[in-house]
């Protein structure tokens, strides 16, 4: 999210947001890497063309409605949807079926198949994954950041497991 932050505040959305692109140093630092695509599309000036990976694509940018900061937001989102979950919110046999899933389906609650995960880390979770980039809560990278680093983040990942846990 800091990445994503400083990238953002300098005009660049990096347009491949994925695993492969966030990179886990030994000290526990966080690159994001493979800026590629926002290289491309800055040097070729055309905001009209879909860059990206299935299933992190943001469901404005399949619409054909631009891809902006928010979907990178969405990717980010896809990432934290899978490390607390252990799947992909947008799971189907075929990249044109994920692309539909992206546009159509709502992933399915986190805290079903993860128990005892934070209710609020499922919120952050599903927040930014909504469809309409206006709805994305947190707005920003930044907003992102702050609550990712807040006061609770020990404890935000799992609690015990309540009742809606079954």
């Amino acid at each position: 999210a800091r990445a994503l932050e400083a990238a953002h505040a300098q005009g660049i959305v990096h347009r491949d947001v994925k695993p492969a692109n966030v990179l886990l140093g030994r000290e526990g630092s966080i690159k994001v890497t493979d800026f590629g695509i926002a290289d491309l599309v800055s040097s070729i000036g055309r905001g009209d063309t879909v860059f990206g990976t299935p299933g992190y694509i943001a469901p404005e940018a399949l619409r054909g409605e631009g891809q902006g900061a928010p979907g990178d937001l969405f990717a980010l989102g896809v990432i934290l949807y899978f490390c607390a979950t252990g799947t992909h919110p947008f799971t189907a046999p075929s990249t044109a079926q994920v692309l539909k899933a992206t546009l159509a389906h709502a992933p399915r609650p986190p805290h079903l198949l993860q128990v005892g995960l934070h209710a609020e880390l499922e919120g952050l979770i599903l927040g930014l994954l909504a469809r309409s980039p206006a709805e994305r809560q947190p707005g920003t990278a930044a907003a992102l950041a702050g609550r990712l680093e807040g006061p609770r983040h020990g404890c935000l990942l799992y609690t015990s497991p309540s009742p809606r846990d079954g």
